[in-house]
């Protein structure tokens, strides 16, 4: 017999497969012919036997174990393992290997060819071997590499926006190359096809601590927006914009990062915030607060005051204007003013003090806060 498999081919003889010839046992079947016991149809069977003979098939001996092992000696010399992709890191490098497919002689087809041709005693048969690819589990892994040559392309910059000052974004706060690699994760996943595929993943739980800690310097308080009310339409009219609340969402902003670090183009990862409206927003109507009417006004004159004193009192003066207050709410005049300094845009001017006149930074906010005094007395509100 010759086994093939391409340019490559094994013999073997029907003996070396397991295959025997019974001669005692073929002897034995000649010599029963004609003796069964019965003594009339052994005689008949005799006498056929004399005039006509007959054909006696040989007894073979098959032991197909040593075709098997013979098969798997073949096997050994054309079998190849598949071979998967594969994916390596070395420091901020990575390389990754295409998947190789194997091959595999299909034994339990070739043995059947063999018992075939055994049991016809066909001589000098010809076996093609039944070979057949062996796919690799995992055939790809550069998806998964460029993935990583992303992430560790360059550091990450996590940003926020400033309430305060839009035009300077507070931070950055910087996730070194070194601190992403500890976080990534390279797994297998299943297709369910029978395939695998490379996973890489981010624990970016590593960073919620850090986060954690800068969300109380990020957190902003609502601020109510500032109004002036038209008496002759009964509206309110914006004049300074009300600011949103806001406080640093941690998960939201953990999510942002696992996106941001597996993104090509931008390396900047702005945090991520929820946010609370004022009670009184830019779309708040006079109807809505019961604003009606003027409920009382009071005026003071500063005709000879100086330049700084006038300064004062504008720079005072525009800090309580468009204020709301509430039903029940207490006003308080200081906490409206703040700081009284050059900082915060007042000058020197005359104050008295100790009961004398002296220069003093703020000189002149006093006539505004009696002014104030004045309208609320006459509105009959509790001071």
């Amino acid at each position: 017999f010759t086994f093939r498999y391409g340019e490559q081919f094994w013999q073997a003889s029907a003996g070396e497969l397991g295959v025997q010839f019974d001669a005692d046992a073929t002897l034995d079947n000649l010599y029963a012919a004609g003796r069964g016991g019965d003594v009339m149809s052994d005689l008949w069977a005799q006498a056929s036997l004399w005039l006509n003979g007959r054909s006696f098939a040989p007894i073979i001996r098959y032991d197909q174990n040593l075709t098997l092992t013979r098969l798997n000696t073949i096997a050994a010399e054309i079998n190849r393992p598949a071979h998967n992709a594969t994916l390596t890191i070395e420091g901020t490098t990575v390389t990754s290997t295409a998947g190789q497919s194997g091959l595999a002689v299909n034994i339990p087809a070739a043995l059947e060819q063999v018992n075939a041709a055994i049991q016809v005693f066909q001589p000098g048969g010809e076996i093609q071997l039944p070979v057949h690819e062996v796919a690799p589990a995992v055939w790809d892994a550069e998806a998964a590499a460029n993935q990583l040559r992303t992430a560790l392309s360059g550091p990450i910059t996590f940003v926020a926006d400033n309430p305060a000052n839009p035009t300077v974004a507070l931070g950055p706060w910087t996730a070194t190359v070194d601190q992403i690699r500890a976080v990534l994760s390279l797994s297998l996943a299943d297709n369910g096809d029978g395939t695998q595929s490379y996973l890489v993943t981010v624990n970016s739980e590593a960073f919620r601590g850090y986060l954690e800690t800068l969300a109380p310097g990020l957190i902003s308080f609502p601020k109510d927006g500032r109004f002036h009310f038209n008496l002759e339409t009964g509206r309110l009219t914006p004049i300074q914009s009300s600011i949103a609340g806001r406080s640093l969402n941690v998960d939201a902003s953990l999510a942002a990062l696992e996106q941001g670090i597996f993104n090509p183009t931008s390396r900047i990862i702005p945090l991520v915030f929820d946010y609370n409206l004022p009670r009184y927003n830019d779309n708040v109507t006079a109807a809505e607060l019961g604003i009606s009417q003027l409920v009382a006004d009071a005026t003071t004159y500063y005709t000879g005051s100086t330049r700084n004193r006038i300064e004062n009192i504008i720079q005072a003066a525009a800090r309580m204007d468009g204020i709301i207050i509430a039903p029940g709410e207490e006003f308080s005049f200081n906490t409206h003013l703040g700081d009284i300094s050059p900082e915060t845009g007042f000058v020197q001017g005359k104050i008295i003090f100790g009961g004398q006149t002296i220069n003093g930074v703020g000189g002149g906010v006093c006539q505004v806060s009696t002014t104030i005094f004045r309208a609320a007395l006459k509105a009959g509100f509790p001071i």
